[in-house]
């Protein structure tokens, strides 16, 4: 694809002055059409665009090129299709005269034949209302069903620098200020978005590893849904054996335990051993 001319401000800018109607009206028209170009590149992918940046008045060719040689094309259409969309400019027959709207009748100019797969349209004296995205098509013929109509290899993006557009505004300084910020926000806002949807993505993918206490008591991790299956919140057999009632409440003991004492109440007395001399 061809690097788009963009042509530069010819106005110079002084540091230290205050910029005048006109010379902030002719920046925001550049800006204006660099923005409508890249939003219509970045979006219209299917084909490859050419940028065309003329001034007022001048002349613009449309080269059309069909990549199907067989069979032979029988008509060629011209169409805009962004800001007047489907609109017709003009249509030709092979080995006829081409047919243009009657806005173009008297400022178009076409060589070139259908049937060699190769048309060139030259729109003169432009207009303002002329910039738009231009598109060719084919027609093919089809046995037994419609004709086809197949896009040409490129689409023409035309964009007319109308410089008698007067400007009664003094207050493009804010406004530009006012769209910087917009975009500025709009980009953290998308980057806000992209870290928060990435950052969830990474959390569900890991795993939760189960406690030493449930790998002790033969306990299992909690399932997908975070819960617990019953089975499992069930303590295991040898420990429901120590919730028994008896040791739920132990007998009291009294503060001086005799160490002799049998669980009956009765006292251990230690036999004496007759020690042999």
């Amino acid at each position: 694809m061809r690097t788009p001319h963009l042509v530069t401000l010819s106005t110079p800018l002084l540091v230290g002055r205050y910029l005048t109607a006109s010379e902030l009206m002719e920046i925001q028209k550049r800006l204006a059409g660099v923005w409508i170009f890249f939003f219509t590149h970045s979006f219209l992918v299917s084909c490859e665009i050419r940028f065309l940046g003329k001034q007022l008045g001048d002349s613009a060719t449309f080269v059309c090129v069909s990549d199907v040689q067989d069979p032979k094309p029988i008509a060629f259409n011209l169409k805009r299709k962004w800001i007047k969309p489907d609109r017709e400019v003009m249509f030709m027959y092979t080995k006829e005269k081409p047919a243009p709207v009657p806005d173009f009748s008297q400022r178009l100019n076409v060589t070139g034949d259908p049937s060699t797969e190769r048309v060139n349209v030259t729109i003169s004296q432009l207009k303002g209302t002329d910039t738009d995205l231009y598109y060719c098509l084919f027609v093919y013929p089809k046995t037994n069903a419609p004709d086809e109509n197949i896009p040409g290899k490129d689409e023409f993006f035309l964009y007319v620098d109308d410089a008698d557009v007067s400007c009664s505004c003094s207050g493009y300084v804010p406004l530009l200020y006012a769209l910087s910020a917009a975009v500025g926000l709009l980009l953290i806002l998308l980057l806000a978005l992209a870290v928060a949807h990435y950052g969830k993505i990474g959390h569900d993918r890991v795993k939760p590893q189960s406690s030493i206490y449930e790998e002790m008591v033969g306990g299992r991790p909690p399932n997908r849904n975070r819960k617990t299956p019953p089975s499992y919140l069930r303590p295991p057999h040898h420990l429901e054996e120590m919730n028994a009632p008896d040791y739920d409440h132990p007998p009291p003991r009294s503060r001086h335990e005799n160490l002799y004492e049998r669980p009956d109440g009765a006292l251990l007395i230690p036999t004496e051993t007759a020690v042999v001399a």
